[in-house]
């Protein structure tokens, strides 16, 4: 499946050039309605002449090509895990901080 491309006229020089979705830098908004994914992608491209940022929305899959982005529900386990083993490393962390402690006490009061 091929990406959609898109000419635009540069607003600063006046030259036309070329936006290719399966190449150009891109942003993705993900929404979820009434169980219902909403997925939109931002494409960015700068002008090959002045340099001046120029940007296509589009929302149908169709014209993305076969470009692959994170899957939202793979972020989520992500990020879910993550911050587990983050609460899971805290109270190892205060488990061997308390033993320690526990040991120096009973260096000094014995």
């Amino acid at each position: 499946m091929k990406a959609k491309k898109v000419m635009q006229q540069c607003e600063q020089c006046g030259e036309t050039f070329t936006i290719d979705f399966a190449t150009a830098n891109l942003s993705v908004q993900i929404a979820r309605i009434h169980g219902k994914t909403i997925e939109n992608r931002l494409f960015i491209e700068a002008c090959p002449n002045c340099g001046k940022v120029h940007t296509v929305t589009s929302d149908d899959p169709k014209e993305w090509g076969n470009r692959k982005i994170p899957s939202p529900k793979k972020l989520m386990y992500g990020l879910t895990f993550s911050c587990l083993f983050v609460f899971l490393g805290i109270i190892a962390a205060l488990f061997f901080a308390g033993r320690g402690i526990a040991v120096l006490w009973s260096w000094l009061f014995q």
